[in-house]
């Protein structure tokens, strides 16, 4: 059997497996409720901050001497610790900006085309807001406190928005495609081929990544489907990406890569203990006004998860041709 027989049946036999775990998660959380709030913890903490914490790998393999690179990681602390007191202040505003960047930057893997990197990256933000509105009320409304209904309303545009758009270049692609295969097939280059061919292939990618999240939000609550998504594909994803760059370049000693992703982790613990501190004095919280521990738990994340985002994506992107596609 070639390859291209093969990967139907692999992908098939994939989706099945994933269906079943799916549906596995989905009658473990009826039966505990607290599964989606521990497993988005204990994902963010872990494979989310550690997939961060590689930022110093990338500093340190990208900009020489290395003085420029702790420079540069100084900076970066430093935009993390003023992120993170700025957001503090409102935490629906920073899960708005949270939004947005998520929207961007889980799209790095589809960014040989604008409209694909939007399309792919808003699925995991955009789909909750279409998809499961009741369960994304309750959550913000009993887990994030108030101060959600501006940006309540400008998320819910931003998720028609962002329909639109999948809709459109859905019907464009097709409509390129059946122009493309009716008029030029038997002009067209070997090279034309290929190029036609990678082009048809990330966008059959990147339809299937859009369909399995939306199975995902259908099937189980908003914040474990995003847990599951943020966790074990994205992160997953970023780490094997940097793993792979560094050692087909000979970039980077395995005592340099252990220490500078080890100071890494260190910085980020603290990092989020001064937030954990910080947040109870902070403004929103209002006079006397005491929030279940769950609550301020997510509103941590929340805030932490945007201040560290900010110069991540930066970084990724810039760190893009390095890192290969």
């Amino acid at each position: 059997m070639t390859d291209l027989a093969r990967r139907p049946a692999l992908l098939l036999a994939a989706s099945g497996c994933l269906l079943l775990a799916m549906l596995a998660l989905r009658a473990l959380e009826a039966q505990w409720p607290p599964l989606a709030l521990w497993a988005f913890v204990l994902f963010s903490l872990t494979l989310g901050f550690g997939h961060g914490a590689l930022d110093a790998v990338l500093l340190l393999v990208q900009f020489e001497p290395h003085s420029k690179a702790l420079a540069l990681s100084a900076a970066y602390l430093l935009c993390v610790l003023l992120a993170g007191w700025a957001l503090s202040w409102s935490v629906p505003w920073a899960l708005l900006l949270l939004v947005l960047m998520s929207a961007w930057h889980f799209g790095e893997l589809h960014s040989y085309a604008l409209w694909a990197r939007l399309c792919v990256g808003g699925a995991s933000v955009m789909w909750p807001m279409l998809v499961a509105q009741g369960a994304m009320a309750e959550l913000m409304q009993s887990r994030l406190g108030l101060g959600f209904s501006e940006v309540w309303r400008i998320w819910q545009m931003l998720a028609n928005g962002w329909l639109i758009l999948v809709m459109v270049c859905a019907v464009g692609w097709v409509v390129w495609r059946f122009l493309k295969r009716k008029k030029f097939t038997a002009n067209v280059s070997d090279q034309g081929q290929e190029s036609a061919s990678y082009h048809h292939h990330n966008a059959l990618w990147a339809v299937v990544e859009i369909l399995a999240i939306l199975c995902a939000y259908l099937l189980l609550s908003p914040l474990l489907a995003f847990a599951l998504y943020f966790g074990v594909y994205h992160c997953l994803a970023h780490v094997a990406r940097v793993q792979r760059a560094v050692k087909s370049r000979h970039a980077l000693s395995f005592a340099r890569y252990a220490m500078a992703f080890t100071a890494s982790v260190l910085a980020t613990a603290v990092l989020l203990v001064l937030l954990w501190w910080f947040l109870p004095s902070a403004p929103w919280l209002g006079a006397g006004n005491v929030f279940a521990s769950q609550g301020q738990i997510l509103q941590w994340l929340v805030v932490a998860l945007a201040a560290v985002t900010l110069p991540h994506l930066v970084l990724v992107s810039y760190s893009a041709h390095w890192l290969g596609r």
